[in-house]
Order: structure tokens, then C-alpha cells, then sequence
């Protein structure tokens, strides 16, 4: 067995990874919002969320309400509306390999 073949292993081992063409388990990145614009705004305002692995985005909320219409534009960018009935809170992002929340809070505004 050549190192890089012990490494490889050594690493599967470690994590309780197993290797072969049998395994067709699908591999997930967790996604994360890095920043959003605007930081503020009323109900109806267009806000774009920027992160990363956001192609799979499923749902959006602005302070747990969810937002009615959004768009996936790529891997690392999304746009939402601000939905009635949003409070200020985190902006969150739900995809199939978990939920992504914004480290601060997006303000609703009158």
C-alpha cells in the first residue's frame, strides 16, 4: 500500500468514512450567510443575501416569518422579499444540508 493510499485510510478510519463504488451517499455543505444589503427596510423591500452554498435554498425568513418570494441567483447569492409580518431578527436560509443563520439582524422598518 503506497503512503498516500495509508493516508487516505488512516483519514476514512478516523472519521468513520467508508470507501468503494457502493457508497452513493450524497455530500452536503452546510450553508452560511456572510452578509446581506440593505441592512434595513420595510415590508416589500428586496434584500440580497450573499454566502455560500446557497443553490439549494428551500426557504428564507426574516425574523422567523418566511419570505413569500425569493430567488436563487447562484451558489453564493440569494434575493428575497421582505414578507408582511416580518419582525426585525436574523435573515435565515434553510437548504437540504441544514440552516444558515445571519450573524446579525435585519431591521424592519416602518
Amino acid at each position: 500500500m503506497t503512503e498516500q493510499r495509508k493516508a487516505m485510510f488512516c483519514f476514512c478510519m478516523r472519521f468513520n468514512l467508508r470507501l468503494g463504488s457502493g457508497d452513493n451517499v450524497p455530500f452536503r455543505v452546510t450553508p452560511q450567510i456572510t452578509s446581506f444589503t440593505p441592512a434595513s427596510g420595510p415590508v416589500g423591500t428586496s434584500v440580497t443575501i450573499t454566502g455560500v452554498s446557497l443553490n439549494q435554498t428551500t426557504a428564507v425568513t426574516f425574523g422567523g416569518v418566511a419570505a413569500t418570494e425569493f430567488s436563487v441567483k447562484s451558489n453564493t447569492e440569494v434575493t428575497a422579499t421582505v414578507p408582511t409580518g416580518a419582525v426585525t431578527g436574523t435573515i435565515n436560509i434553510t437548504t437540504p444540508a441544514g440552516t444558515a443563520a445571519s450573524t446579525t439582524s435585519f431591521t424592519v422598518s416602518e
